[in-house]
Protein backbone atom coordinates (compact mmCIF):
# COMPACT_ATOMS: atom_id res chain seq x y z
CA UNK A 1 0.00 0.00 0.00
CA UNK A 2 1.30 3.52 -0.63
CA UNK A 3 2.18 6.14 1.66
CA UNK A 4 -0.08 8.94 2.12
CA UNK A 5 2.11 10.89 3.68
CA UNK A 6 4.59 13.61 2.23
CA UNK A 7 4.59 16.24 -0.77
CA UNK A 8 0.99 16.20 -2.97
CA UNK A 9 2.16 16.86 -7.08
CA UNK A 10 -0.05 16.91 -9.75
CA UNK A 11 0.60 13.41 -11.85
CA UNK A 12 1.33 15.41 -14.73
CA UNK A 13 3.89 17.92 -13.20
CA UNK A 14 6.02 16.80 -10.55
CA UNK A 15 7.65 20.14 -10.74
CA UNK A 16 4.67 21.72 -9.00
CA UNK A 17 3.23 20.36 -5.42
CA UNK A 18 0.55 21.57 -3.02
CA UNK A 19 1.73 24.17 -0.32
CA UNK A 20 0.12 25.48 2.65
CA UNK A 21 0.23 28.92 3.95
CA UNK A 22 -0.01 30.27 7.63
CA UNK A 23 -3.42 30.75 6.98
CA UNK A 24 -4.29 26.96 6.40
CA UNK A 25 -4.84 27.58 2.80
CA UNK A 26 -3.66 25.15 0.29
CA UNK A 27 -1.95 26.48 -2.85
CA UNK A 28 -0.28 25.56 -6.01
CA UNK A 29 3.92 25.89 -6.17
CA UNK A 30 6.35 25.46 -7.78
CA UNK A 31 8.58 22.92 -5.94
CA UNK A 32 11.06 24.88 -5.42
CA UNK A 33 9.38 28.20 -4.25
CA UNK A 34 7.68 26.11 -1.64
CA UNK A 35 10.71 24.89 -0.23
CA UNK A 36 12.50 28.27 0.03
CA UNK A 37 9.69 30.17 0.72
CA UNK A 38 9.49 28.50 4.12
CA UNK A 39 5.75 26.89 3.83
CA UNK A 40 4.75 23.52 4.49
CA UNK A 41 4.19 20.98 1.56
CA UNK A 42 3.85 18.04 3.76
CA UNK A 43 0.46 16.53 4.35
CA UNK A 44 -1.23 13.34 5.36
CA UNK A 45 -4.86 12.78 5.77
CA UNK A 46 -6.28 12.76 9.55
CA UNK A 47 -8.30 9.96 11.00
CA UNK A 48 -11.64 10.90 8.78
CA UNK A 49 -9.13 11.07 6.02
CA UNK A 50 -9.29 14.66 5.19
CA UNK A 51 -5.97 16.41 4.08
CA UNK A 52 -3.88 17.89 6.82
CA UNK A 53 -0.28 19.76 7.44
CA UNK A 54 1.79 16.06 8.42
CA UNK A 55 2.63 16.33 11.66
CA UNK A 56 4.92 13.23 11.57
CA UNK A 57 2.72 10.70 12.96
CA UNK A 58 0.42 7.91 11.64
CA UNK A 59 -2.86 7.00 11.11
CA UNK A 60 -5.50 7.35 14.06
CA UNK A 61 -2.50 9.02 16.34
CA UNK A 62 -1.75 13.29 16.32
CA UNK A 63 -4.45 15.78 16.14
CA UNK A 64 -2.80 16.99 12.77
CA UNK A 65 -4.56 20.69 11.30
CA UNK A 66 -6.60 20.23 8.76
CA UNK A 67 -5.71 21.71 5.47
CA UNK A 68 -8.55 23.91 2.55
CA UNK A 69 -8.45 25.10 -0.51
CA UNK A 70 -10.14 28.25 -1.49
CA UNK A 71 -12.04 28.31 -5.43
CA UNK A 72 -14.17 31.37 -6.63
CA UNK A 73 -14.66 32.73 -3.30
CA UNK A 74 -15.52 28.93 -1.61
CA UNK A 75 -13.69 27.46 1.00
CA UNK A 76 -13.31 23.30 0.87
CA UNK A 77 -11.55 20.60 3.01
CA UNK A 78 -9.84 18.17 0.73
CA UNK A 79 -11.01 14.19 1.32
CA UNK A 80 -7.99 11.75 0.14
CA UNK A 81 -9.18 9.13 -1.86
CA UNK A 82 -6.74 6.52 -3.21
CA UNK A 83 -7.99 5.94 -6.94
CA UNK A 84 -5.41 3.50 -8.49
CA UNK A 85 -1.89 1.94 -6.89
CA UNK A 86 -0.24 5.00 -6.85
CA UNK A 87 -2.65 8.21 -7.76
CA UNK A 88 -4.87 9.71 -5.84
CA UNK A 89 -8.08 11.59 -5.92
CA UNK A 90 -8.73 15.36 -3.28
CA UNK A 91 -12.34 15.30 -3.26
CA UNK A 92 -13.75 19.46 -2.35
CA UNK A 93 -16.18 19.04 0.06
CA UNK A 94 -17.49 22.72 1.46
CA UNK A 95 -15.95 23.34 4.49
CA UNK A 96 -19.01 25.04 6.21
CA UNK A 97 -20.89 22.19 5.45
CA UNK A 98 -22.55 20.68 8.62
CA UNK A 99 -22.35 17.14 6.71
CA UNK A 100 -19.61 16.23 5.22
CA UNK A 101 -20.73 14.48 1.86
CA UNK A 102 -19.36 13.11 -0.94
CA UNK A 103 -19.28 15.82 -3.55
CA UNK A 104 -18.23 13.64 -6.61
CA UNK A 105 -16.05 16.23 -7.54
CA UNK A 106 -12.07 16.66 -8.31
CA UNK A 107 -9.32 19.27 -7.44
CA UNK A 108 -7.41 19.70 -9.96
CA UNK A 109 -4.82 21.64 -12.52
CA UNK A 110 -6.24 23.31 -15.18
CA UNK A 111 -4.64 23.16 -18.85
CA UNK A 112 -2.29 26.29 -17.84
CA UNK A 113 -0.66 24.32 -14.79
CA UNK A 114 -1.06 26.87 -13.05
CA UNK A 115 -4.21 27.29 -11.04
CA UNK A 116 -6.26 24.61 -9.16
CA UNK A 117 -9.71 23.88 -10.45
CA UNK A 118 -12.50 21.85 -9.60
CA UNK A 119 -13.61 19.10 -12.14
CA UNK A 120 -16.64 16.88 -12.26
CA UNK A 121 -13.94 14.44 -13.46
CA UNK A 122 -11.34 12.39 -12.53
CA UNK A 123 -9.16 12.99 -15.23
CA UNK A 124 -5.52 13.47 -16.05
CA UNK A 125 -5.63 16.84 -14.65
CA UNK A 126 -7.26 15.74 -11.46
CA UNK A 127 -4.47 13.00 -10.57
CA UNK A 128 -2.60 13.19 -7.45
CA UNK A 129 0.98 11.76 -6.62
CA UNK A 130 2.46 11.49 -3.44
CA UNK A 131 6.38 12.34 -2.53
CA UNK A 132 7.82 10.74 0.18
CA UNK A 133 10.00 13.70 2.35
Amino acid sequence: MPTTSGRYCPSQSCGLELSVGADGLVSLQTVQGSVYAGANNSFRPGKDFFLCKDDGLVGRHGQPTEVQVEIEAKRYVLWVEQRAPTEFGLVPIAADATEREYSNKFLGVDESGRTLTLSDSWGPGQRWRIMGM
